[in-house]
């Protein structure tokens, strides 16, 4: 009886447990490639559906003209560059000393999520009342 011997050295058994992680791999990636283009194509029909309704792009536009919307947006705008301006002051006398504690995301977070939380307010406070 002679031992089987794999192409990479050493013994069957081992051979035989590098072909089982690398078919885990290419069912893990198959898998993958499965659910991007599930999401590709239910994006494309949500954009073939959309492009139908004529009426409702039509509401959408006039809403989007309203004087109010676009003071709205104007404003939410110089929030968002507001945190951007505040961000890049951040990065750039705190980055040092950042890198060795939280990491350069944790300001991120908290300079972005401030300016979110402020566009939200200024939208809760100048609500259109139905």
């Amino acid at each position: 009886m002679t031992k089987k011997h794999c192409l990479h050295g050493g013994s069957a058994s081992r051979c035989l447990s590098r072909t089982r992680g690398q078919c885990e791999g290419l069912v893990t990636g198959a898998g993958l490639l499965v659910i991007a283009a599930g999401a590709g194509l239910l994006t494309y029909g949500g954009i073939q559906n959309s492009k139908y309704h004529v009426e409702g792009y039509n509401r959408e536009r006039i809403a989007e003209n309203e004087p109010r919307n676009r003071r709205l947006g104007r404003i939410h705008g110089a929030i968002m560059l507001a945190a951007a301006g505040v961000f890049l002051v951040y990065f750039y006398i705190w980055r040092v000393s950042d890198w060795i504690g939280h990491g350069l995301g944790f300001g991120a977070v908290l300079i972005f999520g401030v300016g979110w939380l402020l566009c939200g307010i200024v939208d809760a406070l100048f609500k259109k009342d139905s």
